[in-house]
């Protein structure tokens, strides 16, 4: 018995075939209903041009209005059965959709009728948009399907036009967010001719109802949808005052929706949501689009507005480019005028910060604006940040306030937020729960109080504020604020600002015993010195660190010094007990910074003997000005006293012992550069020797270093020496995992190629910014090709040769991405040339473009890498056409050779994008022109070549983007070659 071979059933049958159903719904039966009598009908009639028939012929309708009519009729019917499908569905607790993929080419053709013969066929062609820029994907694929011609008899009719527009508005402004049919039409072309139907209705009778009905409508599409719709209107509508009404709305459009309009323009410029390659162009726009104010509104209007939105952005930390996009944004409205910044972006973050006025402040407040604040440190702006951490709210705010609010905050955090918020609702008293997870380890998660470490740090170093830290080591148990204070919710483990009650500090010192206020301080104090630890191997800042241990060593000595000569009489006075304390303090941190950055501390023996010097005067009681009326040799100074008191032996030890570790730590070579210092110290040290036996070995080991003769001078630190530093800093730096101080590290490295420092070279400097241009954060990246644009105008010899090789890419080592950024480089570089863009540097980049822009059979380039260097190609035509006349035969022979030969062709990936090159190419074509008019066309490309090519191209093209792009150039070419006529 012989098989049958199975019948092969091709993608296009399993569409057109009909549902087979086993239990039909009421819907099925409307879509056989919709079928047979509306969809086949028009389908099967067959279209006579001698005749004149029409599509309304084969519903057996004698006009428009009659076809339309019986088309709502079902659409009503549709969305009826829809929404009774919906509740079936819902109530029967199913996930299926309510209407089947099968069923939805009827629900897409309905709508097309409708949109066609109801709202496109009833407005004025000066208002509608072209149908082939609706159909962008099948332009000139195929014929038009003559059920959607509008018959040439027809005449306009506004009462059909408002009966469609009365059925589609009446679905649209439904509240019911779960209606399906609102959906489809939402996300599909369909809205913006409704919208457009509805202007149409409103411009022939304008009243406040009407006015109303187009805001309510609007209201019910989604902000982003809405840019790219009025984008569209735009750029397509001729009539001038429908235009300039839908302009008005899409100036106004972020304005308007406070929730999530700016958020919206950024993502719909920048390509955010389509993964679009980021262009600093895009940025550039953004920044034009919102610098610049609506007529309809005032300035403190509209920077009230847009600085909320601009609040509310940087909120979201998680999203780099945003962020990237409006710190922009705020540099430009900084550099335009400061006190806008300051008015109204400071002053809203500083109202949380200082509480000022005094006020509660929810949690979410607290967390927006340390949000903020984590987003403004990425601010490429130096003096923006130092504005950002100098600007108080309180006329007499001390220096330094801003970054011990912070302080005070992560050391609140460390004390009170024992659970992480993020895991608050995940809690359960469940002992099923409780056994289940008993042998689960529990995972380490990020306390918030190291945030906002972080953030302190980046805004340090970046504003480079390093005298903050002597000012936190002041502060270190500070834990709240005079008036107001911190508190966590309970509920949420979230911290939150609360004004102190006017009777809170007594109560507490009524409830509170003198003993456990001691041991609480105590403790505190332990917390505050690890937590300041940690903050100091956070910062990872050798030269600080010394300065730092420095500054506290000689505060101690002096403290411990005064305490021991004034002590009062009651131990227990207020400023006994402070003086104490901090000299406690004081003592713990010396102890533990020596513990754990010894070997920083004396890195750089020189300033750390020249305070050893200055210490042990202080120590023997004498100041600057009497060391220098009191005679060296005098031998009285031995009979001061015979032994040290506790305080001043405990101090001399540890001088010493600082003494003893530079001492052994140092080379000779150091030692001896600092010879002065240390006589200075030998005969001071020979005062103290009957009373502090370990000061004899120390002073034979300064004997043997100040004996041995070194040729090497005690200079001060030179300038090299100043570079070298500056150098370790930068290296330090970029090495730091926190972006705004990766970026700090290579504004750094400029800095010292601007002032042509010798310490690194300019080709170091620009492979060190190659490396971080491959960095995925766009704070990093964009801040690189801004660095590396710097380096091409500064020393072109060195940078613009390998970054050409990079661009060429011709061993394929790059990343495309990366490859793109340096074509950016190109740009920016070419652009601040202008008319100095010409000679062996411009033609190097050009012939590198053109090669790249050449089609290879063998190897094809992707078109996005074609497509950058067709811009680049343009860029310098803007900019100095004039200048490069051997090139521009080259740079017409590629645009020709691409729209005549580069026509759609099948890819791997099934879809066609050389309708990227094509436009392009235009687009190189229309710069020329636009620079230099007809003035520099070669013989080769002509006026009349160029005509010709232009107009081939337009009927021909299959891209509608092309040919529009086309249309205009011939326009623009036609009024060049008259305008030559008459000159």
């Amino acid at each position: 018995m012989s098989e049958e071979k199975p019948h092969k059933i091709s993608i296009i049958d399993i569409l057109n075939k009909k549902p087979q159903l086993t239990e039909k719904t009421p819907l099925d039966d409307f879509f056989e209903d919709l079928d047979d009598n509306i969809i086949t009908p028009i389908n099967n009639f067959e279209f006579d041009s001698a005749s004149h028939t029409s599509v309304y012929q084969a519903l057996k309708c004698s006009d428009n209005n009659g076809f339309v009519v019986m088309l709502l009729q079902y659409f009503k019917l549709l969305h009826i059965q829809v929404l009774d499908q919906q509740k079936t569905l819902i109530q029967n607790k199913s996930d299926l959709l309510p209407i089947s993929l099968h069923d939805m080419k009827y629900v897409d053709e309905l709508i097309n009728l409708l949109i066609l013969h109801g709202i496109d066929a009833n407005l004025s062609p000066m208002i509608k948009i072209p149908f082939d820029s609706k159909r962008l994907n099948a332009f000139r694929k195929g014929d038009k399907s003559t059920q959607y011609e509008t018959p040439s008899s027809h005449t306009i009719n506004s009462d059909t036009l408002s009966l469609v527009i009365t059925v589609f508005y009446e679905i649209l402004t439904n509240e019911t967010s779960s209606d399906y049919l609102k959906n489809i039409i939402l996300k599909g072309n369909a809205y913006a001719n409704i919208f457009l139907g509805l202007l149409s209705l409103h411009l022939q009778q304008p009243n406040h109802f009407s006015s109303q009905m187009i805001t309510k409508l609007e209201t019910s599409q989604e902000t982003y949808a809405l840019f790219g719709m009025y984008t569209l209107l735009v750029e397509t509508i001729q009539d001038a005052k429908v235009r300039e009404l839908i302009l008005l709305k899409l100036t106004t459009l972020s304005l308007r929706r406070p929730e999530n309009g700016l958020i919206s323009l950024v993502d719909f410029i920048l390509g955010v949501r389509d993964a679009e390659d980021i262009d600093i162009e895009k940025f550039n726009r953004v920044y034009q689009i919102l610098m610049s104010k609506p007529k309809t509104m005032t300035n403190l209007q509209y920077l009230t507005e847009l600085f909320k939105q601009i609040y509310d952005g940087l909120t979201f930390v998680n999203r780099p480019i945003l962020v990237t996009c409006l710190n922009g944004l705020i540099l430009k409205f900084y550099m335009r005028n400061k006190r806008i910044v300051h008015d109204f972006l400071f002053q809203k973050i500083n109202s949380v910060i200082f509480n000022c006025p005094l006020l509660d402040h929810s949690a979410k407040e607290l967390n927006n604006t340390m949000n903020v604040l984590i987003s403004l440190s990425k601010n490429s702006s130096t003096d923006l940040l130092n504005d950002l951490v100098t600007f108080n709210p309180n006329a007499n705010g001390a220096s330094g306030q801003f970054f011990l609010n912070l302080w005070i905050y992560s050391l609140f955090l460390k004390k009170n937020q024992k659970i992480n918020p993020l895991k608050i609702n995940e809690l359960s008293i469940s002992d099923d729960k409780n056994q289940n997870s008993e042998n689960v380890p529990e995972e380490p998660f990020s306390n918030y109080y190291q945030v906002v470490l972080s953030l302190l740090k980046s805004l340090i170093i970046v504003t480079e504020n390093y005298q903050i830290l002597n000012l936190l080591s002041l502060n270190l148990v500070n834990f709240e604020h005079e008036k107001w204070k911190f508190l966590i919710d309970l509920d949420t483990q979230l911290p939150y600002v609360s004004v102190k009650g006017p009777s809170t500090v007594e109560l507490l010192s009524k409830n509170v015993s003198k003993n456990i206020e001691i041991s609480q301080f105590f403790h505190d104090m332990d917390l505050a010195v690890d937590l300041f630890m940690e903050f100091l191997v956070l910062l990872n800042d050798e030269e600080q660190l010394k300065n730092l241990f420095l500054e506290i060593l000689k505060r101690w000595v002096h403290h411990a010094k005064e305490t021991g000569k004034n002590s009062s009489a009651d131990p227990d006075s207020i400023s006994d007990v402070a003086d104490n304390a901090l000299i406690l303090m004081d003592l713990k941190l010396l102890e533990r910074m020596n513990d754990q950055f010894k070997s920083n501390i004396v890195n750089k023996s020189k300033d750390v003997l020249i305070v050893i010097d200055q210490l042990i005067d202080i120590v023997q009681g004498k100041d600057e000005t009497q060391e220098k009326e009191v005679d060296s040799d005098d031998d009285e100074e031995e009979e001061v006293a015979e032994e040290l008191d506790p305080t001043e032996n405990s101090a001399v030890k540890i001088i010493l012992q600082l003494l003893s570790t530079v001492l052994s730590e140092s080379s000779s070579s150091t030692l001896s550069q600092n010879s002065h210092t240390l006589k200075s110290i030998s005969k001071k040290l020979q005062s103290l020797n009957p009373k502090v036996p370990e000061a004899k070995t120390l002073l034979a080991s300064m004997d043997r270093v100040l004996v041995t003769k070194h040729t090497t001078k005690a200079d001060g630190d030179t300038e090299t020496d100043i570079d070298m530093d500056t150098l370790d800093k930068a290296m330090t730096n970029l090495n730091d995992p926190l972006v705004p101080i990766k970026s700090h590290g290579l504004v750094k490295l400029r800095h010292l190629v601007e002032k042509k420092s010798k310490v690194i070279t300019v080709k170091k400097v620009l492979h060190i910014h190659l490396d971080y241009l491959k960095n995925s954060d766009p704070f990093i990246y964009l801040n690189v090709i801004k660095g590396l644009t710097t380096l091409c105008e500064i020393d072109p010899e060195t940078t613009l040769a390998p970054l050409v090789e990079f661009y060429a890419n011709k061993r394929n080592k790059n990343k495309l991405d990366n490859v793109l950024k340096v074509g950016e480089v190109f740009i920016n570089y070419i652009r601040s040339q202008n008319q100095l863009f010409q000679g062996k540097f411009a033609h190097l980049i050009i012939d590198t473009c053109l090669d790249i822009v050449r089609p290879n059979d063998k190897t094809p380039l992707d078109n996005r890498w074609r497509m950058s260097s067709m811009s680049i190609l343009g860029m310098c035509l803007q900019v100095n056409a004039k200048g490069l006349p051997e090139r521009i035969h080259d740079m017409l022979d590629c645009a020709f050779g691409i729209l005549q030969l580069e026509q759609p062709r099948n890819h791997p990936e099934g879809k066609d994008d050389s309708f990227l090159m094509r436009r392009s190419a235009v687009h190189l074509i229309h710069d020329l022109l636009y620079s230099t008019g007809l003035d520099m066309l070669p013989p080769e490309y002509n006026y009349d070549k160029l005509k010709t090519l232009l107009s081939y191209v337009h009927d021909q093209d299959e891209d509608y983007l092309v040919c529009e792009q086309v249309s205009r150039l011939l326009t623009v070419l036609n009024e060049l070659f008259t305008s030559s006529l008459h000159v």
